[in-house]
């Protein structure tokens, strides 16, 4: 069994303190971009990784594939594959890269969808939500199952 942390778009801002809580507790720690500069705490960390954003100007992976607990994780910030649109362009990516789990952010909102037996999942924002209250994801992947839950920061 394996925990993960993730969390999107803070844009350099402050991070909230439950977030840095729950960053205890989980295996792997994840950015899906904008603001990776202002991460130093976490970059400091083994277990965290990232990747950058549309606002992220800095050299720095765009996609990552992990495989976690047998389960091929794609980590992308999403503007890549117009997700603000739609999960087309990134459902294919996903396929092609033979994930089961595709984690984004881009959009400021959170979702947790399953189309053709691949998850997506989009923590929101853990700093400017467009709609509701920032938020991150907090993944158990366990037997080859993945259980999520959005956690809202108020």
């Amino acid at each position: 069994m394996k925990t993960l942390l993730v969390f999107s778009d803070s844009h350099n801002e402050s991070l909230p303190p439950a977030l840095y809580e729950a960053a205890k507790s989980a295996d792997y720690v994840l950015f899906l971009g904008d603001g990776i500069m202002g991460l130093k705490d976490f970059a400091a960390t083994d277990n965290f990784l990232a990747v950058k954003g549309n606002c992220d100007f800095i050299e720095a992976e765009k996609e990552m594939l992990l495989n976690i607990e047998g389960v091929n994780v794609f980590m992308c910030h999403g503007d890549q594959y117009l997700v603000k649109n739609d999960l087309l362009r990134l459902y294919f990516a996903a396929k092609e890269k033979g994930a089961s789990l595709v984690l984004f952010g881009h959009t400021h909102d959170s979702l947790d969808k399953t189309a053709d037996g691949i998850r997506f999942i989009n923590p929101g924002s853990i700093s400017r939500p467009r709609l509701g209250h920032r938020s991150y994801a907090f993944i158990t992947i366990k037997d080859g199952k993945i259980l999520n839950k959005i956690v809202e920061v108020h």
